[in-house]
């Protein structure tokens, strides 16, 4: 009790404190802190001790609640409702306010003082409790149905009248949550912390000895760019929130993360276009994946304008190479064409503000396989530079020349091209082979690229099982990571005998816990902004606690034992 309570204290005043407290028609909140409620979390423990193999972990922790208070357990405290800490702000200072759901505070307080560490640090004064919390003293005082608890006796009747119209649905969606109201922190203290990200940013454009000067300059620029961009996105910011939440009954577990962005800001255009959308690679990813991503939507024009300054510097950086190479002045006139055409290609792709694509990993302990694939504008004039490329390796770089076979195969009106290279690394070898085979597959309207022992092959299987679903709907973005291929190929590669008993531990448990092993990321729209949201499927809950169970309390006290509560004073 002692832990929970001072733990959140902690975590509340984090902002700081004010000599005074301004008045609660003049503040706004900066930062909300939640807890979804006793029993919630007591939910949530037994959930993790059922999977564990301790299904007693519940009855462990009430034990250790009624010995702590000698058989009281948390007389006075309403279990049914949430916490909540709350800080304010009226510009200048800050406020924090922490709310405990109670019935009666006085029996809370006697409860707590029934634990020898806690009763001298808990005194009575009027209608005041008064606790002392290591280097300073905080105050508690009940109004309605909560206790109110500060750092400052004085701003205990400036405290909102009702808490959970400032948390709103944090305690309903999340066990545990925490919101920051960026616009309403003060402009003061964001610009302390844009400052702190300048100086850092400044002190690294710095040039470094091997750096050419319209190197350092390209690099000087798009690090003034970024913080502008920083600068933007902070200033348009309205409120950012994590939340961790268990679904008892499904035995999940998921951590959001979600932004929204003040109305009429250029952020908030950017976040509404992200929005489902229609997919030509929605089955991209082949059966027993290691990792699979997936994402589709439009470029703003915000986002085109970014994307194309960054071709520019690009193109710029690329022929400033170019010309540090010794080619001559006919190879070099090639070369810059050959960059010129590719970003060509890239600028029109993103002029057409259409973003579609997928990835996968295929990982097996004898071929590590590599896929992508996206739509691309005017993919047959790629094509047709990769061609123009290899025509002129032989004059520049005549070995790697050798690396190149065009129109190595064909296969679904996709242009395949192979490029296999030595692969020096011997500790690689054993996974993808002697050489490196890399595939390039063009079409008018898409390119794909795939690396590995099983290259060309998986790739063929990853086109004909796209085809079957173009055009499916799927949200912005999605990633999903399956934990048993890579445990297992971990434990089959690894020469840390640590890392490889317990990685073969964690194989034995999702084989037990059954197919429902992924780790799910996705994002999705919210209104005025975006959530991004990472799932634990039941299955790897369960693997991860019965993995885990070793360090897990095991069993609780036999029926009994107990000590019977106490019958509160009234």
């Amino acid at each position: 009790m002692r832990k929970l309570l001072l733990s959140m204290l902690a975590a509340a005043l984090v902002l700081g404190t004010a000599a005074r407290s301004p008045a609660e028609s003049q503040t706004k909140p900066v930062l909300t802190v939640s807890l979804a409620g006793y029993d919630k979390l007591m939910s949530t423990l037994g959930m993790f001790g059922q999977l564990a193999g301790n299904p007693d972990a519940t009855k462990g922790a009430e034990f250790m609640l009624q010995m702590m208070t000698q058989g009281r357990g948390l007389t006075g405290l309403d279990k049914t409702r949430p916490w909540a800490s709350i800080t304010t702000s009226d510009g200048q200072q800050f406020t924090t306010f922490v709310f405990v759901p109670v019935t009666d505070l006085k029996q809370l307080a006697e409860t707590a003082q029934k634990n020898p560490a806690l009763a001298k640090l808990i005194k009575l004064n009027g209608d005041v409790y008064e606790i002392e919390a290591k280097d300073q003293t905080i105050y508690a005082r009940q109004k309605g149905d909560w206790a109110i608890i500060t750092d400052n006796k004085d701003r205990l009747s400036a405290a909102p009248a009702d808490p959970l119209k400032l948390v709103g649905d944090l305690p309903k969606n999340y066990d545990v949550a925490v919101r920051l109201s960026v616009k309403n922190v003060p402009a003061a203290y964001r610009g302390q912390v844009l400052a702190m990200l300048r100086t850092l940013a400044e002190m690294g454009m710095a040039p470094t000895p091997d750096e050419g000067d319209e190197d350092h300059a390209l690099r000087v620029q798009a690090t003034k760019q970024s913080l502008q961009n920083i600068n933007q996105f902070v200033k348009d910011l309205d409120e950012v929130t994590f939340g961790w939440n268990v679904d008892a009954s499904a035995k999940t577990t998921h951590l959001d993360f979600e932004l929204t962005a003040q109305t009429g800001t250029a952020l908030a255009d950017q976040l509404v276009s992200v929005k489902p959308a229609k997919t030509d690679f929605a089955d991209f990813g082949l059966p027993g994946a290691a990792v699979t991503a997936n994402w589709a939507g439009t470029f703003t024009d915000a986002d085109v304008a970014q994307a194309k300054e960054k071709l520019a510097m690009l193109r710029k950086t690329a022929k400033t190479k170019l010309a540090d190479q010794g080619f001559s002045d006919d190879e070099l006139k090639v070369a810059n064409k050959l960059v010129d055409e590719l970003l060509e290609v890239c600028e029109k792709t993103v002029e057409a503000k259409k973003k579609d694509g997928a990835v996968t990993v295929l990982l097996d302990p004898k071929a590590i396989t590599v896929l992508g694939g996206g739509a691309v504008v005017d993919g047959l004039k790629l094509d047709k530079t990769l061609k123009q490329l290899v025509d002129e390796l032989p004059k520049v770089a005549p070995k790697m020349a050798t690396w190149f076979k065009l129109n190595a195969d064909s296969y679904q009106g996709v242009h395949f091209h192979l490029i296999s290279t030595p692969m020096p690394k011997e500790d690689v070898k054993p996974f993808i082979g002697e050489k490196l085979d890399i595939v390039i597959g063009t079409s008018d309207t898409k390119v794909f690229i795939a690396a590995g022992r099983d290259a060309a092959a998986s790739l063929k299987k990853a086109i004909d099982r796209s085809k079957g679903t173009a055009g499916k709907e799927i949200l912005p973005m999605q990633i999903s990571v399956a934990v048993t291929p890579i445990a297992k190929f971990i434990a089959a590669v690894t020469d840390d005998d640590q890392v490889k008993t317990r990685a073969a531990a964690l194989v034995v448990a999702l084989e037990q816990a059954g197919d429902k092993d992924h780790v799910q990321i996705t994002t999705s729209p919210i209104p005025h902004g975006i959530r991004t949201r990472l799932q634990l499927e039941s299955g790897l809950v369960k693997a991860i606690c019965s993995v885990g169970k070793e360090i897990a309390p095991k069993g609780v006290v036999p029926s009994g034992a107990v000590p019977a509560p106490v019958p509160p004073k009234h």
